[in-house]
């Protein structure tokens, strides 16, 4: 594909991830390093906490700058991150050299899942996210995710058991785990990554 081509499809891209957020702005697509059509991974929680600017962290030509976004996320939360955060870190880092794209079944924010209004539970943007870049893996943490894994994909997942389905013109392979916030530690869920490592890479 030449880099014409390569912008071409970018700009398409952004065109509908800004159509399915309607101009929201406490609203996150996803969060990656550079380019998303490389990454292999989809980490899905169930909506963003925090209503850090996505866009100013966003071009066409670069795609994401995560570490840009990450800066100021800490410099809007005295300078840390919350344990949420801080566990996705590790296991985006442990990750390496998989690509990993962080992302949400829902894309608005809200500080407790609780707190989103129902008119905001779309999973929309997310259907487009795996359709358009086609991952090897979507591994999604936290109860809501999984049940609506299984609306998607119309099976039975169970927490911790690897699932394949045909989604459209390729497998995909479906893992759901405990929200990361609750019963990992950072070593469980460095470990967690090493072993999706070792069987995608």
């Amino acid at each position: 594909m030449t880099w014409m081509n390569k912008l071409q499809q970018m700009q398409e891209f952004e065109k509908q991830i800004k159509s399915f957020l309607g101009g929201n702005a406490d609203s996150r697509p996803f969060l990656c390093e550079g380019i998303p059509f490389e990454c292999d991974v989809f980490l899905v929680g169930i909506n963003p906490a925090t209503s850090t600017d996505f866009w100013k962290y966003w071009s066409v030509e670069k795609g994401c700058d995560k570490q840009g976004w990450l800066e100021e996320y800490k410099e809007n939360h005295n300078g840390k991150y919350n344990k949420t955060r801080d566990y996705v870190e590790v296991f985006f880092n442990a990750s390496k050299p998989l690509k990993v794209l962080e992302t949400n079944i829902y894309p608005f924010a809200s500080s407790r899942e609780a707190d989103l209004d129902s008119k905001y539970k779309k999973t929309e943007l997310f259907e487009y996210l795996v359709n358009t870049i086609k991952p090897k893996l979507i591994l999604g943490h936290g109860e809501t995710v999984r049940k609506e894994f299984s609306k998607l994909y119309g099976i039975k997942l169970k927490r911790g058991e690897y699932a394949t389905v045909q989604n459209s013109a390729w497998k995909l392979d479906i893992l759901t785990e405990h929200h990361f916030s609750y019963q990992w530690s950072k070593d469980g869920i460095g470990k967690f990554a090493t072993d999706i490592k070792e069987r995608y890479v």
